[in-house]
């Protein structure tokens, strides 16, 4: 029986793709009516035999540390947001649709456009197309925070006229039509970014996203349901939601 050289052996081992047995992800600040994706994702994974382990980290970190490896991937990212990272590799199956909004305090800035903010918080990291807001000034008036959470509770807080940020993060404190204004700058498709040396997961990931919301489809937990289904908030007055500054007459949520 001839044998192979031990050198080419190793050599073949290497050369063959290796799934891992479990990843780290960032989990994305979603509010919980749209938790139903991170379950969509872990059993995806199950179905290719990974375990996912989360960690939250803020939002720009999170993306410079997925591109450098220290994290696997991102759960849920805005695809324009991750243009900058040449490692993430995207997931080509979207998740979900991502409303860009400009959050106003009635109280602070009653009757305000967008090119009359004087104030306007968003989190580092977070872009958005600034030529919507019809600020000549923009850099002097936006304030950037670490992360959502304390983004919100300045919001909340009364220490800017406004706040950008996408409608899927939104706390339901901040969902209240009587106290802010709501206005659609943007809209994009949110996707699941892995870092690019597991590069060898994504078509078969792809294959197993797609299987796994064909079964939760069918069940009372649909995905579609979950991600979808509109609040039974009160519906707000004529005006409070706008898209690119046009009346809409349509609840942001």
């Amino acid at each position: 029986m001839r044998l192979v050289p031990l050198p080419f052996l190793i050599i073949l081992l290497f050369a063959l793709p290796v799934l891992a047995s479990s990843l780290t992800l960032n989990r994305a600040p979603i509010d919980e009516q749209y938790r139903q994706t991170n379950v969509l994702l872990v059993q995806a994974y199950e179905k290719l035999g990974i375990r996912i382990n989360y960690t939250q980290l803020p939002y720009m970190r999170s993306a410079v540390s997925a591109n450098a490896g220290v994290i696997d991937g991102l759960d849920l990212r805005l695809e324009s947001h991750t243009q900058s990272y040449q490692n993430l590799l995207k997931v080509n199956v979207p998740l979900l649709t991502s409303k860009t909004l400009v959050v106003i305090n009635r109280k602070l800035c009653p009757k305000c456009e967008l090119g009359q903010l004087k104030s306007l918080g968003v989190v580092s990291g977070f872009t958005f197309p600034a030529n919507e807001l019809n600020l000549s000034d923009l850099d002097n008036r936006v304030i950037e925070l670490a992360e959502h959470q304390g983004l919100f509770k300045f919001f909340k807080g009364n220490r800017v006229n406004a706040i950008v940020t996408s409608e899927l993060f939104l706390p339901v404190f901040l969902r209240d039509n009587e106290r802010y204004r709501y206005i659609e700058i943007s809209r994009q498709p949110v996707y699941h970014y892995l870092h690019k040396r597991n590069s060898s997961l994504i078509a078969p990931l792809e294959i197993s996203i797609k299987e796994v919301t064909k079964t939760l489809a069918a069940t009372e937990n649909s995905v579609e349901n979950l991600w979808l289904e509109e609040k039974k908030d009160p519906q707000p007055s004529a005006g409070s939601m706008q898209q690119h500054g046009t009346d809409t007459g349509m609840a942001p949520f």
